[in-house]
This record gives structure tokens, C-alpha cells and sequence, in this order.
């Protein structure tokens, strides 16, 4: 029987990756499929801030969420509430909420000094970008770009990587699931500029989806590093606030070169401390209120049982059908831990199902086909930008 239940447990999680793979294939096909068609031009008769909205909002909405959510959950045939739940989107405490805000602050920072060393390898190389600081930025355009460039990519590239890609490749493990969603992470923005920073940033964010067993830490913290870089330009451009702390802080480490140097030692050393402090703050802070939260149900569970078998024997004593023999209560513990998980929503059936099998996971050659297929048009492209950075 158990040799039955393994087998049919292992053509779920091949399913799984299956249905994982096949659709990030899908969308790094169309992502690049689009990305060829407004280099071709086939856009600019429509106003360039139109075509940038419109642009972002089929990525994102449309292809990162919209085709990531129901073409899984077609293929799986289950209900895209069911996907969402699966993808991780998963309730946390508020406190959790406000230590991701804190370690989004924390990203934006340590992702800066990091973005800035990968760029100044390119440049060494002879790589140059041809972008160029805006010399107008309204308040409405702000705005505008807090929407475009930090809550619709928290939400939805999250949802694609951290939640179909990487939760669909932890038949491999969770170290491999990281590792294969963070790369394809920084591979999906096709651009050599941001594949370094995009992939160390992207195994972040899967190690506090995979050890906070929700999605919602990885989006804030998401959120909060590309807001921040918005405002960051936002107030270069208009030459105020953070901006001119930023201006101030870069002029004084070029002036003064070993206290520059002192300066970024510690501060780094700073940010390192407090990231390692607040993860496991976060990771302490949903794990504890979920235990809680489950110990507190299968206790009420349990109380709620041996009441139910108290009444019943005081029954049967009334009707005189005592018995010396007493009768104990079986209790599954490990079911009842199952089904009250699916019940509070901390794991969905297609989890259940994936855990019921015991046996090493080979992955299928379709799965391993699509993410490979994946895999290369990511390569290519970002290849293809740093070829046409070298030569511009």
C-alpha cells in the first residue's frame, strides 16, 4: 500500500515541475517575444510614456502574474486560490510586516554597494549603458514609478519566482529551489547590468520566503529596495532630501579617501549585523506564531475530542451499559497536524501530496527541457546586452 502511495505522490510532484517549468518557459518565451517586438518599433505610435506603461503592466501583470497564476493552476487543475496558497501567500503577524520593511531598508543599501561594484567591473571592461539621469521629475511621474517599478514588480516577480519557480523546485531541495529561482531571477531582466546584483538579491529573498513560509517578507523587502531607488533618483533630480544625503556622503568619501574607506567598512559591517538580526527576528516571528497558532487548534481539538468521549460514556452509564474495559481515545497526531494545516492555510493539498513521498526525486525530461529552454533564453539575451554595451 505504501509503495502505491509513493508512486502516486512522485506523479505529483513530477506534475508539479512540470506545470512550474512549462509556464516560466511560456513567459520567458512571451517576455522576450515582446521585448524583440518594441525594439522592432512596432509601439511608437503611441507616446513613449503610454508605450512604458503599457509595456510594464503586460510584464508584469499579465505575464509575471496573470499567466504564472492560472496556467499553473490550470495544468494542476486546482482553483488559483489554491495556486496562491501554494505560491506562498501566506498570512504573517504585523510585526513580521514592520521587520521586512526594516530589512527592505537594510537591501536597498547593501544592494547599492553592490550594484556599484558590478558596475564598475563592466566599466573597467570597456561596457557602457547609454542610460542617462532624467533632467525633469514631477511628483506625478514619482508616483507613477512607485506603482510601476516598485509594487507591481514586488507583487508580480515575486509571485513568478519566489512562488511558481522556486515552490515548484523544492522536490530538489530547498538550497537547489533557491539557487534555480535566484538565477532565473537575474537572468529574467535581461540586462547585464542587473543580472549580478538581481541573482545575490533573488537568493535573499528565496532563503526568507523558504524559512518565513510566506511570500509576503520577500515582496515588502522587494518593494521597499526598488521604492527607495526610485526615491533616490526622484531626489537626485530635484536635488533634495535623501538625494543630497546620498551627493553629500560620495563627495566626502572622494575628498577624503581613508575616511571614505573607514566610513564604508563600518557601515557595511553595520548592515551585514543588522540583516542577519532582523532575518532571524522575521524568520523567529512567523515560525513562532504559526506553531502557536497550530498548537492552539489541535489542543482546542483535543479538548473538544475527550469532552465528546466523556459525554458519551456518561451516556452509555445512564442507560446502565457501563463496562469495566476503559476505552482510549487514538488520535493521529500526524494527520491531525496535516489537516490543520490545509485548514489554517498553512499548507495546501498539492503540498500534502508532494510530502507523502518518500522516495529521491528524478525529474522528469519535459521539466528539465522547459527550465533548460528557460534558462537559455535568459543567458542569451543578457549575453546579448553586454555584446551591444561593449561595442556602443
Amino acid at each position: 500500500m505504501k509503495k502505491n502511495n509513493s508512486n502516486n505522490s512522485l506523479s505529483v510532484r513530477n506534475k508539479v515541475s512540470q506545470a512550474a517549468y512549462g509556464t516560466y518557459f511560456l513567459i520567458a518565451l512571451l517576455f522576450i517575444t515582446w521585448r524583440m517586438l518594441l525594439s522592432f518599433g512596432v509601439l511608437d505610435f503611441i507616446p513613449e510614456l503610454a508605450r512604458s506603461i503599457i509595456s510594464t503592466i503586460f510584464i508584469q501583470v499579465v505575464l509575471m502574474f496573470s499567466v504564472t497564476l492560472f496556467m499553473f493552476s490550470g495544468l494542476l487543475k486546482r482553483k488559483p486560490r489554491e495556486g496562491l496558497k501554494f505560491f506562498g501567500y501566506k498570512k504573517i503577524t504585523k510585526k513580521a510586516w514592520l521587520f521586512a520593511i526594516v530589512l527592505g531598508v537594510i537591501v536597498f543599501f547593501l544592494n547599492s554597494y553592490i550594484a556599484s561594484f558590478f558596475a564598475s567591473i563592466l566599466e573597467f571592461l570597456g561596457f557602457r549603458s547609454g542610460g542617462e539621469m532624467p533632467t525633469s521629475y514631477p511628483w506625478w511621474m514619482f508616483i507613477l514609478n512607485i506603482f510601476l517599478t516598485a509594487l507591481l514588480p514586488a507583487v508580480c516577480e515575486e509571485t513568478a519566482h519566489r512562488g511558481l519557480l522556486m515552490r515548484g523546485s523544492l522536490c530538489f531541495g530547498s538550497t537547489r529551489a533557491i539557487i534555480i529561482s535566484s538565477l532565473m531571477f537575474g537572468l529574467m531582466h535581461m540586462n547585464i547590468q542587473q543580472v549580478f546584483y538581481a541573482t545575490i538579491i533573488g537568493f535573499y529573498l528565496g532563503y526568507l520566503a523558504i524559512h518565513s513560509d510566506s511570500i509576503y517578507p520577500s515582496i515588502v523587502v522587494h518593494f521597499m529596495n526598488n521604492a527607495l531607488s526610485t526615491l533616490m533618483t526622484f531626489s537626485l533630480v530635484n536635488n533634495f532630501g535623501f538625494g543630497n544625503l546620498i551627493n553629500k556622503l560620495t563627495t566626502i568619501s572622494n575628498e577624503y579617501a581613508v575616511i571614505g574607506v573607514m566610513f564604508n567598512v563600518v557601515f557595511i559591517a553595520v548592515l551585514i549585523t543588522g540583516l542577519i538580526y532582523f532575518t532571524k527576528k522575521l524568520i523567529h516571528e512567523t515560525s513562532e506564531a504559526r506553531i502557536k497558532d497550530l498548537q492552539s487548534h489541535i489542543y482546542n481539538d483535543l479538548v473538544k475530542q475527550e469532552y465528546m468521549e466523556n459525554i458519551s460514556q456518561s451516556k452509555k452509564a445512564i442507560r446502565g451499559e457501563v463496562s469495566d474495559k476503559t476505552e482510549e481515545i487514538y488520535v493521529d497526531v500526524e494527520e491531525m497536524f496535516l489537516d490543520k494545516n490545509i485548514e489554517l492555510g498553512y499548507m495546501t493539498i498539492i503540498d500534502r501530496q508532494m510530502l507523502q513521498d518518500e522516495k529521491k526525486y528524478k525529474p522528469d525530461l519535459i521539466s528539465m527541457l522547459s527550465l533548460s529552454l528557460a534558462f537559455a533564453v535568459g543567458l542569451i539575451a543578457t549575453i546579448f546586452t553586454l555584446v551591444w554595451g561593449l561595442m556602443i
